[in-house]
């Protein structure tokens, strides 16, 4: 099973690299896997088709281990992302400022602790109101 991490590795010098993990790495066990979980949004958001959406997001997430030499492992939809230990939650909202994104379609928190509740911190003057974002992806549906 993987873990967030809490440091900062330096960045790549590969300007795509540094884009995607701006120094943050998942912490790997021997398995090499890393846990999914689709989530709902609390209440605002319920995803319309929860197997075609676990079907698209298990594809990409098999594309990417075929290169990355890891495993994804599915482990559930749940109605709140807060429900889960998965070290990656697949979230939508449809409530754009609920989570910072406005005009944003999407938002993802890289893995590492510090990063994550720091800019849970900035939206929401608390970390608290969704502990364990490191690591996890929000579609925004509201998007115009």
């Amino acid at each position: 099973m993987a873990n967030t991490t809490t440091s900062v590795l330096p960045r790549s010098p590969e300007p795509f690299a540094a884009g995607l993990t701006n120094g943050t790495s998942w912490s790997l066990g021997a398995d090499r896997v890393i846990t999914w979980a689709l989530a709902d949004s609390a209440g605002d958001f319920s995803w319309p088709a929860p197997p075609l959406a676990i079907a698209s997001a298990d594809r990409g997430f098999t594309q990417f281990a075929e290169v990355a030499n890891l495993h994804f492992a599915f482990q559930g939809s749940f109605p709140d992302p807060n429900f889960t230990t998965a070290n990656r939650v697949i979230a939508g909202t449809v409530l754009a400022d609920l989570i910072g994104l406005q005009d944003t379609l999407g938002l993802g928190f890289f893995p590492n602790e510090t990063i994550a509740d720091n800019l849970i911190a900035d939206l929401f003057g608390t970390s608290s109101v969704y502990p364990n974002a490191a690591g996890d992806v929000w579609f925004n549906f509201g998007a115009e």
